[in-house]
């Protein structure tokens, strides 16, 4: 499908029903885990929203590989950015609580930029703001006149893996690139026809079987409900977890959207209203460098996360 026409105004989502398993329902500010432990988790839920996409029952049997692969994949090439609003919710161990933001906006493009402003219902002024481009990114708390900037990403000294914010959000929005993939580089280790659930796992090369990847998926059409990215010891690294999704003319797209650090003890969520594929974007919400020389020009304090103090 081509992309939509960017200046068209965002759409509510039309509903779609899921089975019912797949519904789910700091000591100091420089302390950020690496700015990565803020781009932890995302949790999408809607209000307001039109009829769910009615998903059919396949054939007596399991799904062959190609099939599910083929699927996904068709519905990944129809997605290059979108816009979203809704309510924001960051959980880190370097942070006391929670730091939730009823009132925010997302903006991400492919492969792995991301923008999120978070703002309270009752003060429009941004209490947070993330960008991530690429390797680098930027982390904000205006209120506070902090920010925290990280050129080449980060690595978390608790898993023997390195992961910058690209990465997360990668595991967000395009943890695979289905289209790459044979039934080579995965195996289908379990089927329910009940749930209409495929546990899927991904290969690390056709020649070495380490399994990197965990996923389930429904169907049909078939859409990634459940994903657990492995390390080489076979520890969970990443949780990501999507569920109620919205069909958008034609776009398999999820409504809740949970990834989840467990090592990290870190999160972040989104609770989605409305929502535009393929929007026009402003480049200046992905130029680090002219916000960093904004934030310094206001006199705000650039702090930096200091690995030692980690317990």
């Amino acid at each position: 499908m081509a992309a939509m026409d960017s200046n068209r105004p965002s759409a509510t989502l039309p509903r779609f029903a899921l089975p019912p398993r797949c519904r789910t329902g700091a000591h100091n500010r420089a302390a950020l885990p690496c700015g990565l432990a803020a781009v932890c988790l995302v949790c999408f839920g809607c209000t307001h929203l039109g009829p769910r996409l009615e998903q059919t029952v396949p054939h007596p049997g399991a799904p062959t590989l190609a099939e599910v692969l083929a699927d996904l994949a068709a519905n990944d090439r129809q997605l290059n950015s979108f816009r979203a609003t809704g309510a924001f919710t960051l959980v880190s161990p370097e942070r006391p609580g929670a730091d939730r933001f009823g009132q925010s906006t997302v903006t991400f493009r492919r492969p792995g930029d991301l923008n999120v402003v978070g703002r309270k219902l009752a003060l429009p002024k941004p209490l947070f703001r993330l960008t991530c481009v690429g390797n680098e990114y930027l982390i904000e708390f205006p209120t506070e006149k902090q920010y925290y900037h990280e050129l080449e990403g980060a690595e978390f000294e608790s898993v023997p893996f390195p992961v910058s914010p690209s990465d997360v959000v990668r595991e967000m929005f395009f943890p695979e690139d289905w289209e790459k993939l044979t039934p080579r580089h995965v195996r289908m280790v379990r089927y329910d026809d009940g749930t209409r659930t495929a546990a899927i796992e991904v290969l690390e090369s056709i020649l070495r079987k380490r399994v990197r990847r965990r996923v389930e998926v429904t169907g049909t059409p078939w859409v990634v409900t459940k994903s657990e990215l492995l390390d080489k010891q076979g520890d969970i690294v990443a949780v990501t977890q999507k569920s109620d999704y919205r069909d958008i003319e034609g776009l398999r797209f999820p409504a809740m959207v949970d990834a989840e650090f467990p090592g990290e003890k870190t999160r972040m969520s989104f609770n989605l209203r409305s929502v535009t594929l393929n929007p026009q974007i402003n480049p200046g919400d992905f130029n680090i460098d002219a916000l960093k020389q904004r934030l310094e020009s206001l006199g705000h304090e650039a702090v930096e996360y200091d690995h030692e103090q980690q317990p």
